[in-house]
């Protein structure tokens, strides 16, 4: 699969496996609700076996998501962040990413009836 690449206002968005910075994204999920204390050696098997999107700025990494998928009919997307300021976490919650995919999704409908 090839690497997909945005730029746009000073923000960098890449799905390339060798841009992620392993070492920001194990600090952010060990202090985590979800996987506090998660060893990295597993994170880098997660990043490894999923599609990931890293979000980044002039500074460096500043956000991540991961999404467990079969490429074909299945998605499930987990271990997002975004850093809202260097060093300020802002968790993006189960409620935030449907109603942004469904606002979305009605702007592209009503595109396309244009």
């Amino acid at each position: 699969m090839t690497d997909i690449e945005q730029n746009r206002l000073g923000y960098r968005i890449t799905t390339d496996a060798d841009a992620m910075d392993l070492d920001a994204i194990h600090a952010y999920l060990t202090r985590s609700y979800w996987c506090e204390g998660i060893p990295r050696e597993v994170v880098a098997k997660a990043i490894g076996g999923s599609l990931c999107f890293g979000l980044f700025d002039h500074g460096g990494q500043v956000g991540f998501a991961r999404v467990v998928t079969d490429r074909a009919t299945f998605a499930y997307l987990c271990d997002v962040y975004v850093l809202s300021t260097r060093g300020s976490i802002r968790d993006v919650d189960e409620h935030s990413i449907p109603a942004a995919s469904t606002a979305n999704t009605h702007e592209h409908a009503l595109r396309h009836r244009l």
